[in-house]
């Protein structure tokens, strides 16, 4: 399931149908005063830049993430994802989400598991004093090779003092105090290998595959 905010326009429409029609269960919340976020890749070789103005993405109440409809998809969700841009408007909200989620078990038994995908610098710095304890709460962190070193950097570790998998174990071994399970980091190099660690000990890369052609 799909929790967001958009716009009562033709995008947010757009959004919901492309998004239905793969098989996913969307519960957006409708803005009437902002209209749906845009976003656009600029690319450059292997380079990318992204533009983004958030609106309505911005705009998530509490009302509406406490609503039943929501609380029932997230009770569950094996996995509750979401990202350092998205969250970084209502980092409240991303705490109160984490909390819940490590103090929830599935049916069969297992722990339900909380994700985040990594951004850059700017978007990080705009956790403030909360990126600790957002970090905290994650089982799994993805994120690509810059965005990963940005987030060494803002836990004051030197980055080029060590490999990516040393990062990489680092990350999953450190910072997760209360050992709520198994701490996963994924790591991608563009076309290069991706390195994982965990902090049960096991770590690797894995090839990266192409899936269509340029």
């Amino acid at each position: 399931m799909y929790v967001g905010s958009v716009g009562k326009d033709k995008h947010g429409d757009q959004i919901c149908s492309a998004a239905e029609a793969d098989g996913f269960t969307m519960k957006l919340e409708v803005s009437s005063g902002k209209r749906s976020g845009l976003c656009a890749v600029c690319r450059d070789g292997n380079s990318r830049t992204l533009a983004v103005h958030p609106s309505s993405a911005s705009s998530l109440s509490d009302d509406f993430v406490n609503s039943a409809a929501v609380q029932e998809g997230q009770r569950s969700a094996k996995t509750i994802y979401t990202t350092a841009y998205a969250n970084v408007f209502r980092v409240r909200q991303t705490l109160q989400l984490m909390t819940s989620s490590r103090c929830h078990t599935l049916p069969d038994g297992s722990k339900q598991l909380a994700a985040m995908g990594l951004s850059n610098k700017r978007v990080l710095d705009d956790f403030g004093e909360d990126l600790v304890d957002v970090l905290g709460k994650l089982d799994i962190i993805t994120g690509n090779q810059e965005e990963i070193h940005d987030l060494a950097m803002m836990l004051q570790w030197v980055p080029s003092e060590m490999s990516d998998m040393e990062l990489a174990k680092k990350i999953a071994t450190e910072t997760m105090p209360d050992q709520h399970g198994v701490r996963r980091v994924i790591m991608t190099h563009g076309v290069e290998p991706i390195i994982y660690a965990t902090s049960a000990g096991e770590s690797g890369e894995v090839p990266v595959v192409a899936t269509c052609a340029h």
